[in-house]
């Protein structure tokens, strides 16, 4: 939950540095360049941070794509009470009259599809409202597993800021969408203490933040004006996610994939031989399946198999060591398409939250191909059906 998001994930953005959850091909793929899977997927790249008084405002979403906003009509009105009331890309809420209000354009290096921010004219007192494109639909029904992975970041981003979470997560429900709540402190560089109200609600693939921070002279004015966001704020019903399958046909190989999954590309080679194609097909920034073949120097058959199984197991090693993971289980013998394969199951760690791991082998005389499948806990149930689908339906029809 950065300046750059297909990158990571759940984080207060600007005013921390961004969370770059390690995509697996990283450190294998892109050298000098350093792109995350999210960016690969996405064509991003690191992005100027944000001006000093945005700082602390920004909030990153859980599974970030970037993505640049489509501009629609905003504006302002002026209710009965007094108040005005913001009506944009979809949503409205009321906020107090008088407040500034300052609406900051979306670019493809942002990480917010909008984003608007409101103050009473202090430079430290301020609420942003913004969104953010999620891959995988989180509702009430997943909230729990978004909870889990969200609550070591937002501490984390406390502390780094030289404050403390206070409170939170607490689960309730704004403009009738799921949300999660977290209260807490940083400091500013003059030893100022902010407090701060951060807001995720969830509206399937769209995420919504609500970020308010206040000193303690107008703590009573934000936190009023906090709650008058959060009470008047209505979105509209988002539109369904792709469905269906679609086919992958290049390179001499064929499988279909979830619709939902966003094609991209990879280099390098995660085996045990030059690389000679790939290509990644994302869900968001952790949930993903990287698919692609490499040249081997002497052809594996299924007779030939046991005694290249040490060579498999060492390149799988390699592939998780990299990444500061470990391999769990395998190699495993199994079939894909017609061919011996070796199959591995590992694990890795960061930044508090767990990456599930399948990596596969697959031989076709000097040609081996390689396939991995990461998905977190959220996302593990539409990647495992994902990726047992890549593998059900892949075929050879001429060796790479």
């Amino acid at each position: 939950m950065g300046a750059v998001a297909l990158r990571t994930l759940l984080r207060v953005v600007d005013w921390l540095p961004v969370l770059y959850l390690v995509g697996f091909i990283t450190m294998l793929a892109t050298g000098a360049r350093r792109q995350r899977i999210g960016d690969l997927a996405a064509r991003t790249a690191l992005a100027r941070a944000l001006p000093v008084r945005h700082r602390g405002l920004a909030l990153v979403p859980l599974v970030i794509v970037v993505l640049a906003a489509i501009a629609l009509p905003v504006y302002r009105a002026t209710s009965a009470r007094g108040a005005q009331t913001y009506r944009g890309h979809g949503v409205s809420f009321d906020y107090p009259a008088g407040w500034q209000k300052e609406d900051l354009p979306a670019s493809a290096a942002s990480s917010w599809l909008w984003r608007t921010t409101f103050g009473p004219g202090t430079e430290a007192d301020l609420i942003a409202v913004e969104a953010h494109r999620l891959r995988i639909p989180i509702g009430a029904g997943n909230l729990a597993e978004a909870s889990s992975q969200l609550q070591p970041m937002v501490r984390r981003s406390f502390a780094q800021e030289g404050g403390a979470m206070q409170a939170g997560p607490q689960q309730i429900t704004v403009g009738r969408l799921p949300a999660l709540r977290f209260q807490g402190t940083r400091t500013r560089q003059d030893g100022t203490i902010i407090g701060n109200t951060l807001l995720f609600a969830f509206n399937g693939t769209t995420e919504y933040a609500i970020n308010c921070q206040h000193t303690r002279a107008h703590a009573g004015e934000v936190e009023q004006a906090c709650g008058q966001v959060m009470r008047t704020f209505k979105a509209n019903r988002p539109p369904p996610p792709p469905t269906g399958t679609r086919s992958y046909r290049a390179h001499g190989v064929s499988f279909t994939y979830p619709a939902a999954l966003r094609e991209g590309t990879l280099t390098d080679t995660v085996g045990n031989g030059p690389r000679l194609w790939a290509a990644s097909f994302a869900l968001d920034t952790q949930d993903w399946i990287g698919i692609g073949a490499d040249r081997l120097s002497a052809p594996v058959t299924a007779a030939r198999l046991p005694g290249f199984t040490p060579a498999a197991g060492k390149a799988a090693r390699r592939f998780f060591g990299q990444v500061g993971g470990v391999v769990q289980a395998g190699p495993q013998q199994i079939t894909v398409g017609g061919l011996p394969a070796l199959q591995f199951r590992g694990a890795m760690t960061n930044h508090g939250i767990t990456i599930k791991v399948t990596l596969v082998f697959a031989f076709d005389g000097t040609t081996q191909y390689f396939l991995y499948c990461a998905h977190t806990r959220a996302g593990a149930g539409p990647m495992e059906r994902a990726c047992g689908q890549v593998m059900r339906t892949f075929k050879v029809s001429k060796a790479t």
